[in-house]
């Protein structure tokens, strides 16, 4: 999911050789403030981060259910 993200954004997916944890660091170590902040922006707006509201949302509900 982050790979089509950033992809998505504008980037290149990493080849199979690099983690995409490193390549989502380099990519924010090299960029302006500003292009942070868009990158934020487009997370926050995107299915990604809608499916990971979603989880968070039926972990939370799971784990309520859990402790009554």
């Amino acid at each position: 999911m982050a790979a089509q993200h950033f992809a998505t954004a504008g980037y290149f997916a990493p080849g199979r050789d690099i983690s995409m944890a490193d390549h989502m660091l380099d990519v924010v170590i090299r960029s302006e403030g500003a292009e942070v902040s868009e990158l934020v922006d487009l997370y926050t707006d995107s299915q990604v981060a809608a499916a990971d509201r979603a989880l968070m949302h039926d972990l939370a509900s799971c784990s309520d259910s859990v402790s009554k």
